[in-house]
């Protein structure tokens, strides 16, 4: 008998294809798994871009799908879907996957969509954030886990009436270097640079700031809802987190929280716009 036995910290291989199937309000993502001994899982991150996105510049679709698992469904949305496979030990694939889903294959026909932009001048509620250049991003990208961006304003169906809305948040991102690319931000291990790649100008101590393959930022869309007239004294519901999908009320209101898991590095947001269709 021939027994395997897979480095921890070996990477493994590359997801080669995914695909995608459009079903009302969700797309099903499935891929050709591999076969590597050391794979855990597969993480899924979403752009709202349609070309050129990068597996940093994404928010977190699906953080975990345990393998043997090949498919996941999530909410529908245009952009880009990434795929990456980790490692027990906790390494990701040295390159990604991906498949653009484009906005004609989504079910439209809404009769109406309303929208609330934040962008350039975010002036919304702000906790641990800066506004700098037209952009939001963490005060020197500390990883509380409050950072927080409320919209200033809600949005209310056109006719002041409950409705059942489809409920979407799209914004473009980018992952924030604020460290200027100093040695003092690298974790006090080497065991703990995120790397799993050879060691060479885009490794070891340039790797932590070559923000391509890092999953380390992301945001976390929150809607609350009210069947009153949001004008006058609401009963609001609780924030709720959500990604897309279906929810019921007069009027809508949203929130951001920006994490990231590495000291000095931030999402940062150039444009974050909500959508209520129906």
């Amino acid at each position: 008998m021939i027994v395997k036995i897979a480095k921890a910290r070996t990477i493994p291989s590359t997801v080669q294809t995914i695909t995608y199937e459009v079903n009302g309000s969700t797309t099903q993502l499935e891929w050709e798994p591999i076969t590597d001994a050391n794979l855990s899982h597969y993480q899924i991150r979403h752009a709202i871009e349609t070309s050129s996105a990068i597996w940093s510049d994404a928010t977190t679709a699906v953080a975990k799908v345990s393998r043997p698992a090949n498919s996941v469904s999530v909410p529908a949305r245009a952009g880009t879907y990434m795929i990456k496979a980790y490692s027990k030990g906790g390494k990701p694939s040295s390159n990604w996957a991906s498949v653009v889903v484009p906005a004609a294959d989504l079910n439209g026909g809404y009769s109406q969509t309303l929208t609330r932009a934040e962008q350039t001048a975010f002036s919304g509620n702000k906790i641990g954030l800066t506004v700098a250049s037209n952009k939001i991003y963490t005060t020197g990208g500390n990883t509380a886990l409050i950072n927080r961006y409320d919209f200033s304003n809600y949005i209310e169906t056109h006719d002041n009436a409950v409705k059942l809305a489809n409920v979407r948040i799209d914004a473009a991102v980018d992952r924030k270097d604020l460290t200027d690319g100093t040695v003092d931000t690298l974790p006090n291990l080497f065991d703990d640079l995120p790397t799993g790649f050879i060691y060479d100008e885009n490794s070891g101590f340039d790797y932590v700031h070559v923000k391509n393959h890092h999953n380390d930022c992301n945001l976390i869309f929150e809607v609350s809802t009210t069947d009153d007239n949001p004008a006058s004294s609401p009963t609001w519901s609780a924030y709720k987190p959500f990604r897309a999908g279906q929810f019921s009320g007069r009027a809508f209101r949203f929130s951001v929280y920006f994490r990231s898991s590495a000291t000095g590095f931030s999402p940062e947001v150039s444009t974050l716009t909500a959508y209520v269709e129906y």
